[in-house]
């Protein structure tokens, strides 16, 4: 649920906006959100995007790793080069990839504060001892 909600509000973005994301085609990312341990791949196909599993273990172009605080100011608009020198996000591959996804968090009007409270709260009450 929580991947698809940020597939389809980056592609409903990018149709209701025009967004040329043609440059990202055939990018594979991996961002991984280290205190909650929450992993996403974003596969760029066709100037659409896709939030997979990546079952295959395809090597993305770029691993991108933050907390939840940055994965937060991401989607706020946040400058990717402020985050990146405040050494809240470490970037393995290509950093320009990485800086056109970016971007298009920051445009997107997910609430992704909501997302992460309901994700947290799954991932809570599914590891905690049941009566």
């Amino acid at each position: 649920m929580f991947r698809l909600a940020i597939e389809k509000s980056l592609n409903h973005m990018i149709n209701v906006n025009s967004i040329d994301i043609e440059r990202l085609d055939n990018s594979l990312v991996s961002l991984y959100v280290d205190d909650i341990d929450l992993r996403l791949f974003f596969l760029c196909l066709n100037s659409r995007i896709f939030v997979i599993e990546n079952s295959e273990k395809k090597d993305p172009n770029v691993n991108i790793t933050l907390n939840n605080k940055a994965f937060l100011y991401l989607f706020k608009g946040a400058s990717f080069e402020d985050l990146i020198e405040s050494e809240e996000i470490e970037v393995d591959g290509s950093i320009k990839t990485a800086q056109q996804l970016a971007d298009l968090f920051a445009l997107s009007p997910l609430d992704i504060e909501e997302l992460i409270s309901q994700y947290t709260y799954l991932l809570y009450t599914s590891s905690s001892p049941r009566d």
